[in-house]
């Protein structure tokens, strides 16, 4: 099993309307299938000073679709 990167650096993809980054955290590659993380999945992400959680929504109680 080929090792996962556990740092990353927070680095930016675009920018604002006065041209100041965006920051921005690039998480993507094979091994999110290892954690059941497919494409088309749908996840929740929940935001904290110092955090980002994301999980993955195995059921929506509201129904298939996600309003909003």
């Amino acid at each position: 099993m080929k090792k996962i990167k556990n740092i990353r650096k927070v680095s930016y993809r675009s920018t604002n309307k006065l041209g100041q980054p965006i920051a921005s955290i690039p998480i993507q590659g094979a091994f999110l299938g290892q954690y059941g993380f497919y494409v088309g999945d749908t996840v929740d992400v929940k935001y904290g000073v110092g955090f980002v959680h994301i999980s993955k929504i195995i059921h929506n109680r509201f129904g298939p679709e996600l309003s909003g």
